[in-house]
């Protein structure tokens, strides 16, 4: 499409800047038309050569088969049962046997609604500004909004955002084996009364 953009670059607000500082001509609505073609094209074609993390089906298989905890995927994809990204999100997820509890939709908003309606123990996500957004103070993430206040925000790290130091509470979860281990530590935490607390 005749973008240069690093894999570090590919967060989708900084890949709008960098895409419009290249072609300002097409102006901010054409060069997110052009991202969503861009990752509909690489991601819907290659899906399925995809294979899952390391650990990622494991762990995945263990929460669930614990009865404990409820599983999510939330999306800024659009929920369209004709949208060629969640047919082939799905298909990808049905081939490796892998399942959730829900996949919800944000759309292009931000993910806070559908999280506080959710009030998860732990939410991760591999974009630092699909976190950031979450935050009543974005530039700091210091207060998480009413009904997140017990959520841990984790960015998940990945080849794309090893670069990212993130801000505030957010902190940063090292692949799927410290996933597991981040919920196990969580869910202790609030089981254990605080000493406060104790009589």
């Amino acid at each position: 499409m005749g973008y240069d953009i690093a894999p570090e670059e590919t967060d989708k607000t900084r890949a709008h800047e960098l895409m419009l500082r290249q072609q300002p001509q097409k102006g901010l609505e054409g060069v997110k038309k052009d991202y969503k073609a861009m990752i509909s094209l690489l991601y819907v074609g290659r899906m399925l050569d995809v294979p899952p993390e390391q650990n990622a089906i494991p762990v995945i298989q263990r929460l669930r088969n614990s009865g404990k905890y409820a599983l999510y995927i939330v999306t800024s994809r659009s929920s369209s049962s004709e949208n060629p990204e969640i047919q082939a999100t799905g298909k990808w997820l049905e081939h490796y046997s892998l399942r959730f509890d829900a996949v919800i939709s944000a759309g292009d908003h931000n993910k806070r609604e559908a999280l506080k309606s959710l009030s998860p123990l732990l939410f991760v996500d591999d974009s630092a500004s699909k976190l950031y957004e979450i935050f009543e103070d974005p530039e700091v993430c210091t207060r998480p909004p009413s009904g997140l206040e017990n959520t841990y925000f984790g960015l998940f790290r990945q080849k794309s955002n090893r670069h990212v130091e993130p801000r505030g509470l957010i902190g940063t979860i090292d692949g799927w084996l410290e996933l597991e281990s981040k919920v196990y530590e969580l869910t202790n935490r609030r089981l254990t009364p605080s000493s406060a607390n104790i009589r």
